[in-house]
């Protein structure tokens, strides 16, 4: 902090704009060393002896730590509050942006300037190490889009748990690969076999299959089956529920007596779509 401060009063110099200027030069030219080497006299002159230069350091967090006041109630006030619903950062932030925030605002305002914090993790390579193009580790979303496709780039990042590190890899991305194709093979099946299916007519039986097709899956409660990512489970609970459908459709879509066929149908029709809301509500 480059100022010089009166011993007597504590004020600062009446030059401290133009101080502050002259300090800037200096430190472009040689470094922060420049202000922690500099001797009041070279500046002041005569009134070096009646003040005393400032050696305390502004945390260089501060500008960030302020930004609820001069961002949410500053320059993007019209479309923001005091205090925000959300700050979204890395886990590195704890000790820099989400602290400094909290300090200051505690200081200014006596509340935090945030109502909740959501912390992710960073992306590494199959083995853990962090990503870097030194050591060539970097896997780019669009090659993942140009070789892969965009679907499965967006199944990864709906499948992982972004409250840890985010792997990805050849082999994970492998894995997604297949995941995507038994859930988009085994929806291409249940749904041509609704050409001939009828909403408005009832469901007798409906609840038996339910039944039938949980047992198969092993459907648990959402909350068990949270593997991972907050969609996570939800895919596979949607996916398992689908393919023990079309595990009973030799006994129920084979089947010419409309009382067994249309209840599958009301199946179908219903089990994926549950497991996606179930994981839009959570």
């Amino acid at each position: 902090m480059p100022f010089f401060i009166h011993k007597e009063t504590g004020e600062l110099h009446p030059r401290t704009l133009d101080l502050l200027e002259q300090v800037a030069k200096r430190v472009e030219q040689g470094g922060i060393e420049a202000w922690q080497s500099l001797e009041a006299e070279e500046l002041l002159g005569t009134d070096a002896a009646s003040y005393e230069k400032v050696k305390d350091t502004l945390d260089v967090w501060f500008d960030s730590g302020s930004t609820h006041f001069t961002v949410l109630r500053g320059s993007h006030k019209a479309e923001s509050e005091f205090p925000a619903d959300l700050y979204l950062e890395g886990s590195d932030q704890h000790r820099a942006w989400f602290n400094l925030s909290l300090l200051v605002a505690s200081m200014t305002d006596g509340v935090p300037p945030y109502r909740a914090l959501l912390t992710h993790g960073f992306f590494v390579d199959g083995e853990g190490r962090k990503m870097s193009k030194s050591k060539g580790n970097v896997v780019a979303p669009q090659n993942i889009m140009d070789t892969l496709g965009a679907d499965i780039l967006r199944l990864w990042v709906a499948s992982s748990d972004y409250s840890g590190e985010l792997t990805i890899s050849s082999e994970i991305l492998k894995r997604v690969v297949e995941s995507y194709r038994r859930i988009r093979n085994t929806l291409r099946f249940l749904l041509a076999n609704l050409s001939d299916f009828d909403l408005a007519r009832g469901a007798q039986g409906f609840d038996l299959l339910v039944r039938r097709v949980a047992d198969l899956a092993d459907a648990r409660p959402f909350g068990e089956q949270r593997l991972g990512g907050r969609v996570e489970a939800p895919i596979g609970l949607c996916e398992d529920r689908s393919t023990a459908a079309v595990e009973q459709a030799p006994g129920l879509f084979g089947c010419e007596a409309q009382k067994r066929r249309h209840p599958a149908q009301h199946g179908v029709r219903d089990l994926p779509q549950s497991g996606l809301r179930r994981a839009a509500r959570e």
